[in-house]
């Protein structure tokens, strides 16, 4: 059914699609015993070389296993919002939309999420998401949000900063005072 709406080949489309099919999805979602709604939300790319002709082709992380080629593709990306109802049955995928080339992936899929989770308002959603949102911008858009749990994986190469503690000698110096201490890097694991 949904491979068969009439879509056109205009981008305003995806939006409408979202909007009519997932209120049909969710009345005929079956009952569950859980106290929460399990989304995953992921961004993918869809190598589309050969596509001349393809509105909006771009550059994307592709992998490639040829030696000293550098992983990327012409095509698109797709970002996928999919609802894990639990450990027997397959995903059920909500929205799905191509990411435009003026527009970001993280936001386009935070958009999804405000649009999806607006159906599910009887119990708690929770998002899992991949480490590309867990930007700050991802997380502030999260905040705001109500009923609705973000959790997004670290970048093995992320840093954070301990609180700087100011000394006596620190009254001295001149120029603005600091407000990071010493870095904690999470690859260097879980240290003092």
């Amino acid at each position: 059914a949904i491979q068969d709406y009439p879509q056109g080949r205009h981008q305003e489309t995806s939006g409408r699609i979202s909007n009519d099919i997932v209120p049909v999805l969710r009345k005929h979602l079956p009952e569950t015993n859980h106290s929460c709604y399990l989304l995953a939300l992921d961004v993918s790319a869809c190598p589309k070389p050969y596509a001349k002709k393809l509105k909006e082709r771009q550059i994307v992380h592709a992998n490639n296993p040829t030696p000293g080629q550098k992983p990327i593709a012409v095509g698109h990306n797709l970002s996928c919002l999919s609802l894990v109802n639990s450990k027997d049955r397959w995903p059920l995928p909500l929205s799905l939309g191509r990411v435009p080339v003026d527009q970001s992936q993280t936001l386009y899929g935070l958009e999804q999420v405000e649009s999806v989770c607006q159906y599910f308002t009887d119990k708690t959603c929770i998002i899992a998401a991949d480490a590309k949102y867990s930007n700050k911008e991802s997380i502030r858009c999260a905040c705001s949000w109500k009923q609705t749990l973000f959790l997004a994986r670290l970048s093995p190469t992320r840093a954070f900063y301990k609180p700087y503690k100011s000394c006596s000698s620190d009254a001295s110096k001149r120029g603005p005072k600091r407000i990071y201490g010493e870095p904690f890097k999470l690859k260097s694991g879980l240290g003092t």
